[in-house]
């Protein structure tokens, strides 16, 4: 049976920063049970946002397993503690190209593009064709890989280690590190028409939400923009939505200045 596409890190290397901060802030380089470390980061001991941000973590290299089943712990991995501990700004941005791109998924979008990837339309195609993902996948990919490119300020550098690129992740094998893979957090969908389009668009308020849901809408100059999400959702998947519009103002930003 042929592999699936490469697993990749639910939130940008930026977030996933912010996520060891808060660790580093409660323990130190001590080890942190994770229900402890879900707790930390806000999330309930069954929330899947909690496994995810693990997941992503582990992705970029910023922590490692120690222990097994009931008894793992994570640790901050020596490269985050000697990040936080060093103030030099140079050094953060060694790190910033460190990390960006340890995922496997990322350092195979920067074999392929580098700093420069080509339009979205064409760049979301490629995903597809290319490298096996879903609609939604690509969406979130491509917009990770912006958004790492950016912080990490990858356009200054054609070359990055290849200690560094695509070697962290052998073994990130907690639950999903994909929201589109599945799990409890609530689906959202964020549709903006085409400009090419825009002569076509709804006028305000024909869209309708499905039963059980709700749906609120912004009108701009080029059409509508939608969002869509459950009318119930728990404080935990609140925080998988705050992450995953994270992802979206970067995309947003990036369509907007190519279009």
């Amino acid at each position: 049976m042929a592999a699936g596409p490469e697993r990749y890190p639910f939130i940008p290397l930026r977030k996933a920063l912010d996520r060891a901060k808060q660790l580093w802030d409660k323990a130190g380089d001590h080890p942190v049970v994770t229900t402890d470390a879900f707790a930390v980061w806000g999330y309930s001991p069954k929330a899947s946002g909690g496994s995810q941000t693990v997941a992503a973590l582990k992705y970029y290299g910023i922590v490692q397993d120690i222990g097994a089943n009931e008894a793992r712990k994570i640790r901050l991995t020596e490269e985050t503690r000697r990040y936080f501990l060093d103030e030099r700004p140079e050094k953060h941005a060694e790190a910033h190209r460190y990390f960006a791109l340890k995922p496997k998924a990322l350092a195979a979008l920067w074999a392929h593009w580098k700093a420069k990837p080509p339009s979205e339309p064409i760049a979301r195609s490629t995903l597809k064709l290319d490298f096996g993902y879903s609609e939604n996948a690509a969406n979130e990919l491509l917009a990770i890989y912006s958004d790492n490119l950016l912080f990490a300020d990858l356009a200054a550098s054609d070359s990055v280690s290849s200690r560094s690129a695509g070697e962290a992740d052998e073994d990130a094998e907690w639950d999903q590190a994909q929201p589109s893979g599945g799990g409890s957090a609530p689906r959202m969908e964020a549709a903006m028409q085409e400009p090419q389009q825009a002569h076509m668009a709804q006028r305000p308020g024909a869209h309708v939400a499905a039963a059980g849901s709700r749906a609120d809408i912004c009108n701009i100059p080029e059409g509508e923009v939608v969002l869509s999400f459950p009318e119930r959702f728990s404080q935990a998947s609140l925080k998988d939505i705050e992450a995953w519009l994270d992802f979206q103002k970067a995309r947003l930003a990036r369509w907007a200045t190519e279009h």
